[in-house]
């Protein structure tokens, strides 16, 4: 008989919206229980080495990184800042953003999981969930190499996969492929004195070995991860060619040929690049970082013209400023910006089904169209998310009427 663990809510997923999910629910005096399918937490943050924290700050020409929101996130992002020894940086299009060493976002999220009194299941893996009509009633996980049962009375979908939502039947939002993904790595002795000179220089030799086929266009849409040059070291990322579908185990081709594409356009830039000609290959991503997937339909969906129009909601617990960046294989990137100084909101009704009444979700998996998650989708997006699952799955355990959650929440983290 399998071993039963009791909760008060159960968080799937330990990326920033499960992390900020479980310090919510944990912070409002209920036992909670965080289940991660990898060694360490961070999601996409840290498995992908994504590199840079967006979606936390003002869109505009200013020097100074304006936050919009306050509390957990404002938090985590300062104290990431200062472990990483970073500052937000901003590109010409008026995007701040905060670059941030994976690792250390692996020790912040450790650190503040433990502060919280948050019980951690790693190497945990959701296998499947006891519905009735209404509710879920308890769930099944392989935490290592053993079958446990979670008996929990609300539960959070961080999971980035909509993994337990998809397991209780919600619909979802999808789509037949999905947004572009890439593959990060780092590379180690490089002899660039500023980031734009080496991306100058890198892009350069890549065009010309594309034009006389010593490269395939696969690599058309390298880049260097902005902030990242640091000690002689840069991150690089390389964008995937194909599409991203959800048919069965199309996932591990894609890592497969992501591997050799990394493997050949280092050995290409040792080789050919002066630059990197003494260069040595650090850390290569766990994973592909893979954007969007299929997402639970909410109460409400997020779409495009709440985003572009930054529509505000009576209900909105979390503050969008990044623009829809939308990625396409062997396309450039292309972004679709809304009004400077301004931001959308996004409200309760997307991280809650009809269905099933003890369930909510949140990050890349919030209720939104295709247009809608490339932008709520960002690191510094999924943690106001998955900071207001944790206060209104708490909110509703504690009797606490749906109004009054919600004007907390906006109280805690809008500006």
């Amino acid at each position: 008989m399998a071993k039963i663990i009791t909760c008060d809510v159960l968080v799937i997923g330990g990326g920033a919206a499960g992390i900020a999910a479980a310090c919510a629910a944990a912070g409002s005096g209920l036992k909670v229980a965080l289940i991660e399918r990898h060694s360490y937490l961070g999601g996409k943050a840290t498995a992908s080495v994504v590199g840079t924290l967006c979606g936390l700050y003002l869109r505009n020409k200013s020097t100074n990184a304006q936050f919009i929101c306050n509390g957990f996130s404002k938090s985590l992002a300062l104290q990431l800042q200062d472990l990483s020894n970073t500052i937000p940086q901003s590109n010409t299009d008026g995007l701040h953003f905060l670059p941030y060493h994976p690792f250390k976002f692996k020790i912040l999220a450790d650190r503040l999981l433990q502060e919280a009194g948050v019980e951690l299941f790693l190497h945990s893996t959701l296998t499947s969930c006891n519905l009735t009509s209404t509710e879920i009633e308890s769930v099944s996980v392989l935490v290592f190499d053993e079958e446990i049962t979670f008996v929990s009375k609300q539960y959070i979908d961080c999971s980035g996969e909509a993994l337990l939502a998809g397991k209780a039947g919600i619909k979802m939002c999808s789509e037949d492929t999905y947004q572009a993904a890439a593959h990060v790595f780092e590379v180690h002795n490089i002899t660039a004195t500023t980031e734009h000179a080496l991306g100058f220089i890198m892009l350069r030799e890549i065009s010309k070995a594309i034009e006389h086929g010593k490269l395939s266009s696969a690599f058309q849409r390298t880049s260097i991860v902005p902030g990242s040059l640091q000690q002689n070291k840069v991150l690089i990322k390389v964008g995937l060619p194909f599409p991203i579908s959800l048919s069965l185990n199309s996932v591990t081709q894609i890592e497969v040929e992501a591997r050799k594409l990394v493997n050949e356009l280092f050995d290409f830039l040792h080789t050919s690049v002066s630059t990197f000609a003494s260069a040595i290959l650090g850390e290569v991503a766990a994973e592909s970082g893979i954007r969007t997937g299929k997402r639970p339909l909410g109460k409400y969906v997020l779409n495009e013209l709440d985003v572009l129009t930054c529509r505000k909601f009576e209900t909105g617990i979390a503050n969008g400023s990044w623009p829809v960046e939308f990625w396409e294989p062997s396309k450039k990137v292309h972004m679709s910006y809304f009004a400077e100084d301004d931001y959308y909101q996004i409200p309760a009704e997307c991280l809650s089904a009809n269905e099933i009444s003890n369930l909510y979700f949140a990050g890349r998996i919030i209720s939104a169209d295709s247009t809608a998650i490339a932008s709520a989708r960002v690191i510094g997006t999924c943690l106001q998310t998955g900071y207001a699952t944790g206060k209104l799955a708490a909110a509703k355990i504690q009797n606490t009427p749906l109004e009054l959650a919600i004007k907390q929440i906006r109280l805690d983290q809008l500006v």
